[in-house]
Parts: structure tokens; C-alpha cells; sequence
């Protein structure tokens, strides 16, 4: 596509026509003229812009707008095909690239399951001497058993005691107050009531 553009300013340099006066000619965008001459067709807004430019610019300068047409689509099935016979082979070099990978990650794979049964056994190994450990705990606890029930009986007991002391200083505290407040209202007797009472 290169060339077609290339061929295009040629020959309106050739004429002497400057790409301001031929786009104040034709219409199109100088922008769209320098894209048109450097084979740069992806600038332009569309397939049918692309036609109708070339047809303008060809008529403008001379030549068959339909030969430069026909030029324009068969560069563009030769652009296609590359494209095409391009993506053909890098989506073949990504297969063959996968397929590496797969052989990798089946070896990494079986790497792993090696790597996994060892740690399982390593839990495995980790667990029995957790157990042991525990068991080793139980014996000791068992021992020390008797010893600590012993010992919270005495402490109940103790405080059960304490409890019972202190309930029995508050009832005599309370009686010892009232047989005060009893006595201090009780006048003492003469000893004529005294003996008058027992007689």
C-alpha cells in the first residue's frame, strides 16, 4: 500500500500541485492526504471514505480511479493474507509453546506429588509425637489427681467452717444485743417483789 501512495504523490508532485491546494480541491482533509501518500489507509474513517478519497484524488491528478481502486483492494488481500498467514504461525509457535508448558507442568506435577507424600509424612510423624506428648500429659495429670482433689476438699471444707463461724458470731452478736436491749428495759426487782413474787 506503500507504493500506491508513494505513486500518488509522484505524480501530483509531478503536476506541481501542492497537497494544500489539492485539498482545498477535493475537499478531503490534509490530514487525510498525507495519510493517503505514506500508504497509511488504518488513518483514514472507513472502507468507504478510503474509495471515494482515492477516486477524488485519482480524477484530480490524472488517472483511472478505477485501476487505483483495484490496486488499493488487491494490496489490501495481500496486507490479509500476510496478516493472516502471520497470525497462522504465532498461533502455532503459542501450541507448540503450550505443549512445552504442558510437559513442564506435568513433570512440576509430578515433582509436587513427591514433594506432598513427604510432607504428609512429615505430618504423619508431627501427629504421633503430638500424640505421644499427649499421652505423656494424661499419666502426669493422673498422678497429680489425687494430690489436687485433696486439696480442693480442704478448701471447701475450710471455707464451708469459716462460713458457719461467721453465721454463728452474727447469731451471737444479735442475741447478745437483744437480751442488752431486754435487760435495760427490765427494771431490777426489790427484794420485797422478789420474795413477794415467789410467794
Amino acid at each position: 500500500m506503500k507504493e500506491l501512495g508513494y505513486h500518488l504523490r509522484s505524480t501530483r508532485e509531478q503536476l506541481g500541485i501542492s497537497i494544500e491546494e489539492l485539498s482545498e480541491a477535493t475537499r478531503i482533509e490534509i490530514k487525510y492526504l498525507e495519510a493517503i501518500e505514506r500508504g497509511d489507509f488504518e488513518a483514514l474513517p472507513g472502507p468507504v471514505y478510503i474509495r471515494s478519497y482515492l477516486r477524488t484524488y485519482s480524477i484530480y491528478i490524472n488517472l483511472d480511479p478505477r485501476k487505483v481502486i483495484k490496486i488499493y483492494q488487491e494490496s489490501k488481500q495481500v496486507a490479509a493474507e500476510h496478516l493472516s498467514r502471520t497470525a497462522r504461525i504465532q498461533r502455532e509457535q503459542v501450541l507448540q509453546r503450550s505443549d512445552e508448558t504442558s510437559v513442564l507442568s506435568r513433570s512440576k506435577k509430578q515433582e509436587f506429588g513427591r514433594s506432598s507424600e513427604k510432607m504428609v509424612t512429615m505430618s504423619r510423624a508431627v501427629k504421633n509425637q503430638s500424640q505421644t506428648n499427649k499421652s505423656k500429659k494424661k499419666a502426669k495429670k493422673k498422678k497429680d489427681s489425687g494430690f489436687a482433689k485433696f486439696y480442693n476438699g480442704l478448701l471447701i471444707t475450710g471455707f464451708l467452717l469459716l462460713l458457719v463461724a461467721a453465721g454463728i458470731v452474727v447469731y451471737l452478736r444479735s442475741t447478745s444485743t437483744e437480751v442488752a436491749e431486754i435487760s435495760d428495759k427490765v427494771k431490777p426487782l426489790t427484794a420485797s417483789e422478789s420474795n413477794g413474787m415467789l410467794g
